[in-house]
């Protein structure tokens, strides 16, 4: 029997884009998952759309927040209620290629790895594709994951049974997801990359993760206060990771 794979979509008025969203899991060529979409206390439609979504899929969850508690949390309450052994994450603008899962889990059978990422293509606010995309590594492990995220979080699966819940939880800070993911490579982990375009995320002109400044500060907060790294060590993981902005700007 196929193992199931929850996916963790954080929900905060999304009414534009969250149909497509749903759509991209709905339409995958694996069909063992479970989708739970959380609100966290939407101020339009969001609410309502999860629910028509809900009813006719009944592989999709809908859970609510009792207050508004941001990203971090929203997608803790997800992780909580998750039954599959697989964990996955999609934020509610983005969308995955409908072979997605079954690439990936076939790639973790032949790397062995309970941690993977893909590649990505770039889209705008529209949903229209920019032409850009972007390639990921072949593996990732706690030390140089110091010097810089280069996982897609749209992309990331888990295997509960070798990395236990606990580990994926994510603190509430900026850059949570980063946070997360070196508290479960920090044991000697090493997550693999498929480099195939198998996601494709949106990008906004308002869009938090695209400040590299703020990016640049909230990482630094990561690896003094969470790693407990020394200053001097910090400075040289944070500037490895400007020159790898810079690069990617090149």
């Amino acid at each position: 029997m196929k193992d199931k794979v929850s996916v963790i979509t954080a929900v905060y008025n999304s009414s534009s884009t969250l149909r497509e969203t749903v759509g991209s899991v709905v339409a995958q060529d694996y069909d063992n998952w479970e989708l739970l979409l959380i609100d966290d206390c939407s101020a339009d439609d969001s609410k309502e759309i999860m629910e028509k979504l809900a009813s006719t899929d009944h592989r999709i969850r809908c859970l609510y927040n009792d207050k508004n508690s941001g990203v971090a949390l929203t997608r803790n309450h997800g992780i909580r209620e998750a039954d599959g052994r697989y964990i996955a994450f999609l934020d509610s603008d983005d969308t995955w290629d409908d072979t997605k899962l079954s690439r990936q889990l076939r790639f973790m059978e032949e790397v062995g790895s309970p941690f993977t990422y893909t590649s990505i293509r770039i889209m705008d606010e529209n949903g229209v594709p920019t032409g850009k995309e972007r390639h990921v590594p072949d593996r990732v492990d706690h030390g140089t994951l110091l010097m810089g995220d280069p996982m897609p979080c749209l992309t990331i699966m888990i295997d509960t049974t070798v990395i236990p819940k606990e580990k994926i939880y994510m603190p509430n800070v900026h850059h949570e997801d980063y946070a997360a993911f070196l508290n479960c490579l920090r044991d000697g982990v090493v997550a693999r990359g498929l480099d195939e375009v198998l996601a494709s995320y949106r990008v906004s002109r308002t869009s938090v993760s695209g400040n590299k400044l703020r990016t640049a500060t909230w990482q630094w907060r990561i690896l003094r206060d969470q790693e407990g790294l020394s200053v001097i060590k910090s400075l040289y993981y944070l500037s490895t990771y400007a020159l790898k902005a810079i690069k990617k700007r090149l």
